[in-house]
């Protein structure tokens, strides 16, 4: 009987802290924030492998661990009420870098070729996009031919500066 309830216990906290994000120090890459807004998401992979074909580009495959990565830096971003590509921490409302931005992306994933694109303040997937085609630093991921997977994160929090955050990540 006891042996039940201890692993009843077990299960209840391994469910809570699977939930529970800690979005302080650097993350250990098995971060799973949830989706937030699968739409919009699906609509940025559209519109940037619409973008690709025009230019005669293979379309990008939407890669599960690229998208946690960017998931976790678009709440990142969020919860501390920041865009940088580095991730930072707020401590004493001073913005304190913690890791750079493939360190944070190779914490979910290993791939030859990253790239991030990131957005903030933008509440649709066509003005984030558009507003990345005109960046080239921004199209030039997007245009990357080395580049085969992406994953997308977004995530609104109100009452933050930007309140749209949006998280672009490939890999090749």
């Amino acid at each position: 009987m006891k042996t039940i309830h201890l692993f009843s216990v077990l299960i209840i906290f391994v469910s809570i802290s699977a939930f529970a994000q800690n979005f302080k120090g650097i993350p250990i890459g098995t971060e799973n924030v949830a989706i937030q807004n699968a739409d919009f998401e699906k609509e940025v992979l559209r519109l940037v492998n619409k973008i690709r074909k025009k230019n005669h580009l293979n379309i990008l495959i939407w890669q599960e661990d690229l998208a946690r990565a960017a998931r976790y830096h678009a709440q990142d971003m969020a919860k501390d009420d920041y865009m940088e590509h580095e991730t930072y921490d707020r401590n004493d409302n001073q913005l304190v870098e913690i890791c750079e931005t493939f360190y944070r992306i190779e914490k979910f994933i290993r791939m030859n070729n990253l790239g991030e694109n990131i957005s903030a303040g933008k509440s649709t997937a066509q003005e984030t996009v558009d507003g990345w085609m005109e960046s080239k630093g921004h199209r030039k991921n997007i245009l990357n031919p080395r580049f085969k997977y992406i994953g997308i994160g977004y995530y609104f929090m109100k009452g933050t500066h930007y309140q749209h955050y949006w998280v672009q990540d490939f890999g090749g």
